[in-house]
């Protein structure tokens, strides 16, 4: 017998066994829409048929209502349990080093492992929107309990960390150093780890998904070639490994879906260079504003320029001097803010005003010299 057919076996033999709890023999087409919801979206999903298992089975129903995690699970919760880790064993069969990781978390960890597992039987993807191995590895890696999950958008941004960033370093994840051990951290940034795996799986799923409508050859070896790129450098640099291969008319168009897909519209990208000269320049703007503000404390530059002016001057400082140049929404601010300026320039245009002009950022400066003195 395949292994096929003894998964089919046993999800038949797990609903039959929930149809049994719940008296749905003579339900009709609804007996197959609550059971398919239940393995599917877990035992929460139940509540939404209240009002036609309240007249089947109203001590069953009020068995499951009352139950709290910490108490004995309900003979519901076993059997979806029991679903959950089938299909996690069916998922992993063929990903040696994903399996290695859950079978060690199911000894080492048994607790966090059962708490992880109740979960996904009683919420399904309510909460983490994802049933994937990646999804599965980063529940078991963070130690985050119900509580968190349910209030707190800690999971979400982690998940949206990972996948938007790949595992080109941990310092993206810096800020869960709360919910996962350094040690855990840097185990799992290795190129043969559980969450490299699961990774790659996930980013070769999502590119297939996206290039499946387009006229590229060989699209599963095109996006599990890729998938090694965007795992170790995340879906925007690691994406243009595939430029060469496709038309740029379909790397735009994939570019695009990834974009809306992943909402990666805000993430700023930066070479190393333009890294190493904003981190370099960090001082130079932070000295500069440094003197600007203590200049406008002068006594004589109060006495010459109106209280109102000074502050609104070291607004536009504070402002303009976030600009690195990388990013257009704030260009256009800095516009606006660099016209402010020059309107006060021209009413306080002295050698003095000319002066604190040199202490503005490059941008700033360029545009105050080329609008206010004549060549």
């Amino acid at each position: 017998m395949t292994d096929d057919n003894n998964q089919l076996l046993t999800l038949t033999g797990i609903a039959k066994e929930i149809c049994d709890y719940l008296q749905l023999e003579n339900s009709g087409e609804l007996k197959k829409q609550i059971v398919t919801d239940l393995l599917v979206d877990g035992r929460h999903k139940l509540f939404e048929y209240e009002e036609h298992l309240q007249q089947l089975v109203p001590k069953v129903l009020a068995c499951e209502k009352t139950y709290s995690p910490g108490q004995s699970e309900t003979p519901l919760l076993q059997l979806l349990k029991q679903h959950v880790e089938d299909e996690w064993i069916n998922m992993v069969d063929i990903e040696p080093r994903i399996k290695q990781f859950l079978e060690k978390m199911k000894t080492s960890k048994c607790t966090h492992y059962d708490d992880v597992l109740r979960r996904v039987a009683d919420y399904g993807t309510k909460y983490t929107k994802s049933s994937s191995l990646l999804s599965i590895v980063l529940q078991l890696l963070l130690d985050i309990d119900d509580e968190i999950l349910r209030t707190e958008h800690v999971f979400g941004d982690v998940w949206k960390t990972v996948v938007a960033k790949g595992l080109r370093s941990t310092e993206p994840f810096t800020k869960f150093r709360d919910y996962i051990s350094s040690n855990d951290l840097d185990q799992q940034m290795k190129s043969d780890s559980a969450l490299s795996v699961a990774l790659r799986i996930y980013y070769s799923n999502e590119l297939s998904k996206i290039i499946r409508d387009m006229n590229i050859p060989d699209k599963e070896t095109l996006a599990n070639s890729a998938a090694d790129e965007i795992m170790s450098k995340g879906w925007k640099l690691g994406i243009k490994s595939i430029e060469p291969i496709v038309t740029g008319r379909q790397y735009k168009s994939i570019e695009q879906s990834i974009s809306a897909k992943f909402d990666l519209s805000n993430e700023l990208v930066l070479s190393d260079n333009q890294l190493m000269n904003t981190t370099t320049s960090s001082k130079s703007f932070r000295f500069q504003r440094n003197f600007f503000q203590t200049s406008l404390n002068n006594a004589y530059i109060c006495r010459v320029i109106p209280s109102r002016s000074s502050r609104l001057l070291s607004y536009l400082w504070l402002q303009g001097s976030e600009w690195d140049g990388t990013d257009k929404n704030s260009f256009h601010v800095t516009t606006r803010l660099a016209k402010n300026l020059l309107s006060l320039a021209s009413a306080f245009r002295s050698f003095l005003f000319y002066n604190l002009s040199l202490t503005l950022p490059v941008p700033l400066r360029l545009v105050y010299f080329t609008f206010n003195f004549p060549h």
